[in-house]
């Protein structure tokens, strides 16, 4: 009996250490989280390498979840904490992370203490134009807009006027993009 109790009491002690260095291999990130809004068909994820700003765009609880950011070594993690009562409806929030080098991973730890790991798409990893999500029927509904041409829109909505700073990451021809209709709704592609 003696030695069970020691045995479960050195058990605890290298359970609670455990955690400590965990906790403390945790880096300082700066980030922000935006309110339910962002448009549905965004991409997952938008990397920009000028700035090392990363947006990530993630579905969840539209009332009672916080989206909290984690990093470790050159992983980031998101992970849902309930801080309210939920509701049944969803919504995509982004989660914009600064000073974010280049070999970054993402995993997203969601309530349930499911994780998906969250990769960006190849062709579009450094692009940081936007889409409008604007209605259309065919690729003619959908234009190139803003000043440095990093807006595809509809052509029933109206103009999108943007500041007239050029980036690299404008560049949709570098990165093989071309404004579409795609599922019925302007995005790049």
């Amino acid at each position: 009996m003696k030695y069970a109790v020691l045995y479960g009491l050195v058990t605890l002690g290298i359970l609670a250490l455990a955690f400590v260095l965990v906790e403390f291999s945790e880096e300082k990130v700066s980030y922000e989280v935006s309110e339910c809004g962002v448009p549905k068909f965004v991409s997952s994820i938008l990397y920009d390498s000028d700035s090392k700003t990363l947006n990530i765009y993630v579905d969840t609880n539209c009332c009672g979840i916080n989206i909290e950011v984690k990093k470790t070594g050159k992983s980031y993690y998101l992970y849902e904490k309930q801080v309210g009562e939920l509701c049944r409806c969803m919504c995509k929030k982004m989660v914009t992370i600064k000073d974010v080098p280049k070999d970054f991973e993402v995993f997203f730890v969601r309530i349930d203490g499911a994780v998906e790991q969250i990769k960006p798409q190849k062709t579009t990893m450094n692009f940081c134009g936007w889409s409008s999500y604007g209605k259309c029927k065919s690729d003619l509904d959908c234009v190139v807009d803003g000043c440095s041409a990093q807006v595809c829109r509809s052509v029933f909505e109206d103009p999108i006027v943007t500041t007239c700073e050029w980036k690299e990451c404008y560049n949709a021809t570098k990165y093989n993009l071309a404004c579409k209709c795609i599922e019925g709704v302007c995005r790049w592609s």
